[in-house]
């Protein structure tokens, strides 16, 4: 499935929102990255609390995320 730019608008200002520092930018059509914050800022309750914004973000929509092994990277599918 396509991802929207709109779509990676609304994550990141969602994300700001629950300070998870992380943010998501468009890698092509149907690609995202997640891009994690600094060192100091890295943590796996960052991480997670990211990864679920992502989710549920997607899920209101009712389209599938599927992160990449690495976590770096995720698809979409409705």
């Amino acid at each position: 499935m396509k991802i929207d730019f709109a779509d990676i608008v609304l994550i990141n200002s969602e994300l700001k929102k629950q300070d998870t520092r992380y943010h998501v930018t468009y890698k092509d059509e149907n690609t995202a990255c997640i891009n994690p914050p600094g060192e100091c800022c890295l943590t796996d309750d960052r991480k997670a609390a990211a990864m679920d914004c992502i989710r549920d973000y997607y899920r209101k929509k009712g389209v599938e995320v599927h992160f990449s092994e690495n976590e770096l990277y995720f698809t979409c599918e409705d």
